[in-house]
């Protein structure tokens, strides 16, 4: 079953915003589950209780690959809504690429995050928020020496 099928068997509907499909309740129109602060840009998430209902799984979905030998690094990021929601993933993807401790980099990307929140404002003046949360992996792959 795909995502899209599990989310819709399970009481969710998917808007297209032109850049991002959300996840909202069938029940309301997007509109009004955005405005509740009932939207999503994922169909996995830790936490969000109310959307559990419609079609967001807290149940990972898990996939695993053998990196392939190579001279350049693999980076991995994992990060919150906090950050995907308001940072494009090649500013994202340029940060977590940028050589330096990783410590750095972690603490750039949240506070891209942070800065995009404090930017966003309702129709009305009221300010957006989320928190940030990144991780940010460097795995390195060497070719191996068959003969040892």
């Amino acid at each position: 079953m795909s995502e899209r099928e599990r989310v819709l068997e399970s009481g969710g509907a998917l808007f297209n915003t032109g850049n991002e499909y959300r996840v909202y309740p069938a029940n309301l129109p997007f509109a009004e589950a955005r405005a509740l602060n009932l939207s999503i840009n994922m169909t996995r998430a830790l936490g969000h209780i109310k959307l559990g209902l419609h079609g967001i799984s807290s149940i990972p979905h898990i996939h695993s690959m053998q990196l392939p030998q190579s001279d350049v690094d693999t980076v991995i990021v994992l990060g919150s809504d906090g950050l995907f929601d308001v940072v494009a993933q090649d500013l994202i993807k340029d940060v977590a690429c940028q050589k330096g401790k990783l410590e750095e980099t972690v603490r750039e990307l949240l506070v891209l995050g942070d800065r995009s929140w404090q930017q966003k404002k309702f129709n009305d003046g009221r300010k957006y928020g989320d928190n940030v949360t990144a991780i940010v992996a460097r795995c390195t792959t060497q070719p191996t020496n068959d003969n040892k």
